[in-house]
């Protein structure tokens, strides 16, 4: 039974359909854009680094915001709270049952 694999060019980019009984090309489709260079691929590569190292940072800052607001709204209801019990007094806990004894 005769198998057929599907292989990419390195060079030209071109698809090629092959045979793995014989090892012939059986077919050959042509790569519609031009076959990039290795600079230009390093450089796009390089660049979606740094678009995913600026997201990165980004997302890092908007969640310290974040964080910082919950922390700020935090500290305010405890200062409430606190400014609330000194003015009515020392709260001192009821008594249990078992206390008593």
């Amino acid at each position: 039974m005769t198998r057929t694999i599907y292989i990419t060019c390195p060079h030209c980019k071109a698809l090629i359909e092959a045979e793995t009984d014989h090892g012939k090309v059986i077919k050959s489709f042509p790569h519609d854009g031009e076959a990039d260079s290795d600079k230009d691929r390093f450089l796009s590569e390089m660049e979606k680094i740094k678009k995913s190292d600026q997201t990165r940072e980004e997302r890092f800052n908007q969640s310290k915001k974040e964080e910082e607001k919950k922390k700020d709204k935090l500290s305010e209801l405890f200062k409430k709270e606190t400014d609330r019990v000194k003015k009515e007094g020392d709260i001192k806990p009821e008594l249990r049952p078992f206390d008593l004894d």
